[in-house]
């Protein structure tokens, strides 16, 4: 099975910096006539509990992976504690390092189909 993870960037409103809304392990089909199709039609989508105007939006990056997210983020972490651990051992003081929920789906665990999902909407 597939699951697809989609980050959404907002534009900054005034002094405020952008939000970023993070929806995990939808369907492909789902990401594409829910999100990305609404979007590349101007109309508002739905994401993280909230209905967003398209015109808000300054980014949407859409990604696949074999593993539900929990899992990802749990290899990311093994991963980033094994890193400094092994600092550690080698002298080294590395302080704890958090994951975010978007670095643990842009880690390389995922493959980026943003064009992919754009391009279908777009009957391309």
């Amino acid at each position: 099975m597939s699951y697809t993870h989609v980050i959404v960037k907002m534009n900054p409103v005034g002094k405020n910096k952008a939000v970023t809304h993070i929806e995990t392990d939808l369907e492909k089909n789902f990401v594409l006539e829910h999100i990305i199709t609404p979007y590349t039609e101007g109309y508002p989508v739905f994401i993280a509990g909230a209905r967003i105007e398209s015109n808000k939006v300054e980014s949407i990056r859409v990604f696949e992976s074999s593993q539900e997210y929990a899992e990802i983020y749990r290899g990311v972490k093994n991963k980033a504690d094994m890193q400094r651990q092994s600092g550690s051992a080698r002298g080294v003081m590395i302080m704890p390092m958090a994951i975010s929920k978007e670095s643990a789906i842009r880690s390389g665990e995922t493959k980026e189909i943003t064009r992919e999902l754009f391009n279908g909407a777009q009957g391309i």
